[in-house]
């Protein structure tokens, strides 16, 4: 705009409006990444650490390297620290759950060091081994 056109009132409020409408989309964009980066890492905190089947395909490639950044970075401070920030997010109820195993998972090693058989079936352990394969979506826990 030349300066002339700057006197004309109309031409000032069409540069004001237009500059309002790009704030705005610029804050509503950003709103809408920050949602989608809270449950990215929502994801992680309550399913697992690694990226579910169901939530995969939702995901862009950006969105991926998020996660899996997000992954190595709690990883690592979870190491320096020397405690498993995943595990225990509330207080337990119980030492031992039932569980029910969702699906056939063959031969696994539980946090505990047990090695366990897992198949479609219901089974009491300890809160601290559920948890792990409750959060890759393997097990729920039975209520009492």
């Amino acid at each position: 705009a030349n300066q002339d056109d700057l006197k004309d009132p109309t031409v000032t409020a069409s540069i004001a409006v237009s500059n309002e409408i790009i704030q705005r989309n610029k804050r509503m964009a950003l709103a809408y990444l920050y949602e989608r980066v809270k449950r990215i890492e929502d994801v992680w905190w309550t399913r697992s650490s690694v990226l579910p089947e169901d939530v995969r395909p939702n995901l862009s490639r950006s969105e991926k390297e998020y996660f899996e950044g997000y992954d190595e970075l709690m990883d690592s401070y979870s190491r320096t620290m020397d405690v498993d920030i995943a595990s225990d997010l509330l207080p337990p109820e119980d030492f031992m759950v039932e569980v029910r195993i969702l699906k056939d998972c063959g031969e696994i090693v539980l946090k505990s060091g047990q090695f366990v058989n897992l198949k479609k079936s219901t089974i009491f352990m300890r809160r601290s081994d559920a948890e792990g394969i409750i959060q890759q979506g393997l097990a729920v826990i039975l209520d009492k």
